[in-house]
């Protein structure tokens, strides 16, 4: 797989490779798994379809939580407020 991390800074011979050593320290990182474990799974959805089923679930799911949660009231829900629509 082709990484896409670019850099443009100008360093001397002497700099390189400890900015060599970084990067590689900093993409053999695994402690973002922590918080962050679910992004490994994470995947662009190209069939509008389903993404749009996809973002439906989600929203739903987000809005039960932000109601039961407490976050907002459960007027919210009927106010009938949606999620915006995606140009085309």
């Amino acid at each position: 797989m082709r990484s896409r991390l670019r850099t443009k800074t100008l360093v001397g011979l002497t700099s390189i490779e400890k900015m060599q050593k970084k990067a590689l320290n900093l993409y053999q990182a695994q402690d973002y798994k922590k918080d962050f474990g679910f992004i490994d799974y994470v995947s662009p959805v190209r069939r509008r379809e389903l993404s749009d089923q996809l973002d439906a679930l989600a929203f739903a799911e987000l809005r039960g939580k932000m109601v039961n949660g407490g976050f907002i009231r459960s007027s919210y829900r009927s106010s009938g407020h949606s999620r915006p629509r995606r140009g085309n």
